[in-house]
């Protein structure tokens, strides 16, 4: 199970790291993002990238066993990625032009 979950998480994490850097930077180059196989590294990579707060990354630091973090974080990865979404919809909706979306006044 452990090496299926390891393929889920980091194609997740790529996606998600994707999903950010496309937030900041509408022209992003996704081509680049890289993330550990190793299911512990990488389980440690996600605890400590992932834009939670620190009690949820200290949580998933104290996590028992590797499978059960990359589980918790398959959830918060699916919960950030949706809020990520929102908000690209959100910044897709305001004016953009040279200035941003905050006037010189």
């Amino acid at each position: 199970a452990l090496p299926k979950l390891t393929r889920v998480a980091h194609k997740n994490y790529i996606a998600y790291t994707a999903d950010l850097m496309e937030l900041v930077a509408r022209d992003s180059d996704n081509s680049q993002i890289v993330a550990p196989f190793d299911p512990q590294i990488l389980s440690y990579t996600i605890a400590g990238n992932l834009q939670i707060t620190n009690e949820e990354k200290q949580a998933l630091l104290e996590t028992a066993t590797v499978e059960e973090r990359l589980q918790q974080e398959l959830v918060l990865l699916e919960r950030e990625r949706e809020f990520l979404a929102r908000m690209k919809t959100l910044r897709d909706w305001l004016p953009q032009d040279d200035e941003g979306i905050f006037s010189k006044n």
